[in-house]
C-alpha cells in the first residue's frame, strides 16, 4: 500500500473547513487581555497556525492506487478521492462523490430505496508515461498542490474543493510536451453500489426507466477555460 510520506488525517478523509483546535498563545499576551488576533501572534510576529498545520502536510512522492491510499477533497457533501485510474492506463482518476445524490424511492427500503448512488469519475489523461509525481496536501488550505512527471513533461497540479458550495476545481498548467493532455469524464450508472454484493430486487431495473448519462461542456467568454459536467 502506498502511504503519504509523512503524517495521515484522521479518518482517512478531509472536509474543508475549521479545525475545532485553540492556537497557542503565549503567558504574556494571555496576561495582558490581548485581543484574540493579536493573542495569536508569536513574539517573531509569524502566526503559530502556518507551523503546526503546515507540518501536519501529507505528501505523496509515489502514486497512490487505490482511494484509501490517495489524496482526498471534499466539504461534507461534495468530495473527490484521486488516485492511479484502474480502467485506463496511464491515468489519474478524480472521483466525484455527493452525498445527496440518492435513490428516492423509500418504499423499496433503505438498501436500494434511498442508496447513495454513484456519479462517475473523470481521468487526468498525460501525453506520455508518468514516471513520478509530487503532491502535498495542505491542510491548512485543504488544496492539493503539486507535479506529474511524464517521459514528455510535466503537469503542474492544483485541485480544491470549495469549502460551501458543490463545486470542485482542478487547475493543470503543462510544460511544453504536454500540451495535448486530456480531460475525460466516465458517467457512472445511476444504481445502488450494493448490487455488487446483495441479491439484486427485479424493481430495482422495472420501476422507473433510467434515461442515458450525458456530458456538457461550456467554454467561452468571459471564462479563460472550459468546464465540463455530467448528469444522468
Amino acid at each position: 500500500m502506498t502511504a503519504p510520506t509523512r503524517r495521515s488525517v484522521v479518518g482517512g478523509a478531509m472536509a474543508a473547513g475549521t479545525i475545532g483546535l485553540t492556537a497557542p498563545a503565549t503567558v504574556a499576551h494571555a496576561a495582558s487581555g490581548a485581543a484574540p488576533d493579536t493573542a495569536r501572534q508569536t513574539s517573531s510576529g509569524a502566526d503559530p497556525w502556518t507551523t503546526v498545520l503546515d507540518d501536519a502536510d501529507m505528501v505523496w512522492q509515489k502514486m497512490p492506487t487505490t482511494w484509501y491510499d490517495g489524496p482526498y477533497l471534499g466539504n461534507a457533501r461534495l468530495g473527490s478521492g484521486i488516485y492511479a485510474d484502474p480502467d485506463t492506463a496511464g491515468a489519474v482518476r478524480f472521483n466525484i462523490q455527493h452525498t445527496e445524490v440518492q435513490d428516492h424511492r423509500p418504499e423499496f427500503g433503505s438498501l436500494f430505496g434511498l442508496a447513495r448512488l454513484p456519479i462517475g469519475h473523470f481521468t487526468l489523461e498525460p501525453v506520455g508515461t508518468i514516471k513520478a509525481v509530487d503532491w502535498r496536501l495542505r491542510l491548512r488550505d485543504a488544496e492539493l498542490t503539486g507535479t506529474i512527471t511524464t517521459d514528455r513533461g510535466t503537469l503542474t497540479l492544483r485541485a480544491l474543493v470549495h469549502n460551501s458550495r458543490s463545486v470542485m476545481a482542478v487547475e493543470v498548467t503543462p510544460t511544453r510536451g504536454e500540451t495535448g493532455f486530456r480531460w475525460v469524464f466516465h458517467p457512472a450508472e445511476a444504481i445502488s453500489p450494493r448490487v455488487a454484493f446483495k441479491p439484486v430486487p427485479d424493481f430495482l431495473f422495472s420501476a422507473i426507466p433510467r434515461p442515458p448519462s450525458r456530458t456538457t461542456t461550456a467554454c467561452g467568454p468571459p471564462y479563460s477555460r472550459c468546464s465540463r459536467a455530467g448528469s444522468m
